[in-house]
């Protein structure tokens, strides 16, 4: 009985310690956003931008995740660290997979965010953690620049972050809390409540497509293709049918694109496990598929968060989402 209790006790304590650094790297970044976005929001000239969007994801995103990088694995290079979160080759065989996915993402998303707020808030403009702004209608900078800190710089950190040191430190506790947990910490991140199920729709959508293709650089190539709608597309697209009033032919419209991308994402999707099937038969490479079960997830939660550290690094993280999600709205 001893042995049993002795045992549960060093399981529950390894799941903690594992659980810990991923859950303060979260808290960490998220308190350096809230941060930036109060100098932003009301030290310079209330909604105005100060800081600089590149500097600020480096800071929020780039720093914090190089450090846990330097903490977890110092002997390691860091291209050997890369390769461990998943930057690798990535097969041409994937790439009508990856432009469905895109579309399918697109179209989803766009329906969400008018289901849950309606057209006039994505009129407004492509927001980047909240707090920067890329423009609206007649940009007042170059696309270049828009193209590289508004969609690539996202793209590549966010998915280094979230779909790689996230998913790889919070793997140790089960694939299936590493993607419950880097999706909900990913959607958090974009500070706001509206947009919520679109992020959580777009977090699990990059981790689906990290673990089919075994690359994160499909999610990142995604990711990026899915930033430039956000850019140059969503804003306007939904400001002409605001103006001309007919919001209800727009979302036919949303329909029918997300109609045939289904079709086609589905079946792109059947075609790719097919041949993993086959090989996983043949005995070529190993099944990496992961059947999700709510009464395991719920466990795992239930050992990581009975941690004091990681609870009060939990909270912590809810309330800088909130209070910047707050910010960014009411200012």
């Amino acid at each position: 009985m001893k042995q049993n209790n002795s045992k549960a006790l060093r399981e529950a304590t390894g799941i903690q310690s594992d659980a810990f650094l991923p859950i303060l790297l979260s808290t960490v970044c998220m308190s350096v956003a809230f941060l930036l976005t109060v100098i932003d929001r009301f030290i310079y000239n209330f909604g105005g931008e100060i800081i600089s969007p590149i500097i600020a994801q480096v800071i929020i995103l780039l720093i914090p995740s190089y450090l846990c990088f330097m903490l977890t694995e110092p002997q390691k290079k860091l291209f050997e660290q890369l390769k461990g979160i998943g930057v690798g080759k990535l097969s041409a065989n994937y790439i009508f997979f990856m432009i469905f996915s895109a579309f399918l993402l697109i179209s989803t998303s766009f329906l969400l965010n008018v289901i849950f707020g309606g057209i006039y808030p994505i009129s407004k403009g492509f927001t980047l953690m909240g707090t920067f702004t890329a423009g609206v209608g007649d940009y007042t900078v170059a696309y270049p620049y828009l193209i590289v800190v508004y969609a690539l710089i996202p793209a590549v950190i966010e998915e280094l972050l979230f779909r790689g040191l996230l998913y790889k430190l919070f793997s140790k506790l089960g694939e299936d809390v590493a993607i419950l947990l880097s999706v909900l910490i990913s959607a958090l991140f974009s500070f706001s409540v509206v947009g919520l199920p679109a992020s959580l729709l777009c977090g699990a959508a990059y981790c689906f497509i990290r673990k089919t293709t075994g690359s994160l650089q499909a999610s990142m190539i995604v990711h990026f293709i899915f930033n430039l709608y956000g850019i140059f597309m969503q804003t306007n697209v939904a400001q002409y049918y605001l103006s001309s009033h007919n919001d209800l032919l727009l979302i036919m419209i949303v329909l029918i694109i997300w109609l045939i991308s289904s079709a086609l994402f589905c079946t792109e999707a059947a075609r790719i496990y097919q041949i993993k099937a086959k090989r996983v038969v043949s005995g070529e490479e190993s099944s990496n598929l992961t059947a999700i079960k709510p009464s395991v997830v719920a466990k795992k939660l239930k050992e990581i968060f009975s941690c004091r550290t990681n609870a009060i690094c939990s909270v912590i993280l809810l309330v800088l989402f909130v209070a910047t999600s707050a910010i960014g709205y009411f200012a």
